[in-house]
């Protein structure tokens, strides 16, 4: 009895041992030291743009906010001949709601500023800015000039689009276009963008992206087809736009399409006619069916079959889905089911069958569904186990 306390003290002993350790671990904190961590301001501003641009630094302190006396950062001046200095503030915009600071006493200090009320129109050029923190012992530290570039950036246009009216089953490759003008010049340009949204609505259902050719050419441009459609069914209003690498954008030209999307078509199902169970181990059948769809396959989203048991009730484990992914069998893996080739629209599942499966005849109802949700019933096919 007594070596059994004695070992159970112990045992206690070094479980103090080691939580006393972990603790004592625990309240061991390296204070953050007196230190401009980081700078985060763009490279380009545009002297026309109104859109309010954040500037933040983060800086720290042993005493971390409660140490600092004040951030700010220094910018040229409105006419580009003199310095700037612009406030930073870590308050959660508390004390200056406009400094666009979000957590307060988070180390992270920001202004917000607009550019075209920041600098003169004319006003072009490429400076420095440095951030000044002041720590409340009266200790001082600047950051390292950042290169600014600022200028007088017109926003881009556009001048035309080329788009169909509506986009049929099928649809052949057809060049679509939107023709852009910057007066910064078209290197400036950074894309056409193009949103799609459903008819009478606000809600953006899918957008695309013209990209610059870099060629000096004003028309970007790209090939579509009927897979365009995939996802895609019904009225849709269009935007077409332009934005450069200030990220201002043009006036919008608008149009309208009429999207058609036509449901998979499910064909060349198979299964084995009959399966004899071992005795031991399990037997196994591939079973596919072909999908095809006007939108092409891009445009399907599931393809499955619902098994039935001799008795006419359906199996537990219903939906059972099938892939083309071209992956062979892996029982790891439960998208590899033994398909042959990928994307060619025969779609897989390997079923095993183990021994005691009781005999009879066991259906199996193919279905394919699209993006836009609809729904093809395919047909019922029948494996009689022995």
């Amino acid at each position: 009895m007594k070596k059994i306390l004695f070992t159970s003290f112990i045992i206690l002993g070094l479980i103090f041992l080691i939580i006393s350790c972990e603790e004592e671990k625990g309240v061991v904190i390296s204070p953050s030291p007196f230190a401009i961590q980081e700078v985060d301001i763009p490279e380009v501003l545009s002297t026309l743009s109104s859109k309010p641009v954040l500037l933040t630094a983060k800086v720290t302190h042993p005493d971390a906010s409660a140490g600092i006396q004040r951030v700010e950062m220094l910018l040229p001046d409105f006419t580009g001949q003199g310095v700037d200095t612009v406030m930073l503030y870590d308050d959660g915009g508390a004390i200056n709601p406009a400094s666009g600071d979000v957590v307060a006493l988070d180390q992270i200090y920001t202004a917000e500023i607009t550019p075209d009320q920041q600098w003169e129109s004319s006003l072009s050029g490429t400076f420095s800015a440095t951030v000044l923190a002041v720590a409340k012992d009266g200790s001082e530290l600047e950051s390292s000039p950042q290169s600014l570039k600022i200028f007088p950036n017109q926003p881009p246009e556009v001048l035309g689009f080329v788009f169909p009216d509506s986009i049929p089953d099928g649809m052949p490759p057809t060049t679509i276009s939107v023709t852009v003008k910057d007066n910064d010049g078209l290197a400036d340009v950074r894309w056409a963008l193009i949103e799609g949204y459903e008819a009478g609505t606000s809600f953006l259902a899918f957008r695309d992206t013209l990209f610059n050719p870099m060629d000096n050419s004003p028309v970007f441009s790209k090939t579509i087809d009927s897979s365009y459609a995939a996802g895609k069914k019904g009225d849709y209003s269009l935007k077409f736009y332009v934005q450069d690498t200030f990220g201002d954008t043009s006036k919008a030209l608008l149009s309208n399409v009429l999207i058609t999307n036509t449901p998979p078509v499910l064909s060349d199902d198979f299964v084995p006619d009959t399966l004899i169970v071992p005795s031991t181990g399990a037997v196994s059948a591939k079973i596919t069916v072909h999908v095809s769809d006007a939108q092409t396959l891009a445009d399907v989203k599931d393809v499955y079959f619902n098994a039935y048991l001799p008795n006419d009730s359906a199996a537990t484990n219903n939906p059972f889905t099938m892939y083309d992914n071209g992956l062979p069998y892996d029982p790891n893996n439960s998208a590899a089911v033994g398909d042959d080739v990928a994307g060619d629209g025969t779609y897989t599942l390997t079923i095993f069958l183990p021994a005691g499966t009781p005999g009879g005849d066991y259906k199996f109802h193919f279905f394919a569904e699209d993006l836009v949700n609809q729904l093809t019933t395919g047909s019922v096919d029948t494996i009689r186990v022995f």
